[in-house]
């Protein structure tokens, strides 16, 4: 893909995440406004992810960077806990067209639990907080509507 001129780079990048980015209401209103500001979140902010059954996507503590989107499969939460426990009892179950962490791109923020994959590999997308924060602070009429 690096060998991709830059601009189909780009365009590749807004075919591939905005229909992804686009279920939060947020990111939808924000479309509404100002569609330049949508494609270069798609091409400078957002980075895919595969994480394969069973592991961890993240843990109790750990500093969260990134909003998350799923993309493919089905993650598993469970708050409070560091450790997967042997039952999936308690859980919240997060799948497809789905997100988490939005507070990360809000303000420093620790994860409250463990999220875990399930049965089958998930492909995230992930929101990296301080290049979105980056890419806001340049589009003012997002900025100031924010």
């Amino acid at each position: 893909l690096k060998q991709l001129p830059l601009f189909l780079r780009e365009e590749l990048a807004c075919e591939v995440y905005k229909p992804v980015i686009c279920y939060h209401p947020f990111i939808k209103n924000m479309l509404s406004i100002d569609k330049p500001f949508i494609a270069s979140i798609c091409q400078t902010a957002l980075s895919p992810k595969s994480v394969m059954p069973m592991l961890d996507v993240f843990a109790l503590g750990q500093e969260c960077e990134a909003m998350y989107f799923v993309v493919a499969g089905q993650l598993a939460y469970f708050r409070g806990l560091s450790s997967r426990p042997n039952a999936l009892e308690g859980c919240t179950t997060v799948e497809a067209g789905r997100w988490v962490c939005e507070y990360a791109l809000l303000m420093a923020w620790k994860h409250r639990g463990l999220m875990v994959t399930m049965q089958t590999p998930c492909e995230l997308a992930l929101l990296d907080a301080g290049a979105f924060l980056s890419v806001l602070r340049s589009w003012p009429l997002v900025r100031d509507y924010c």
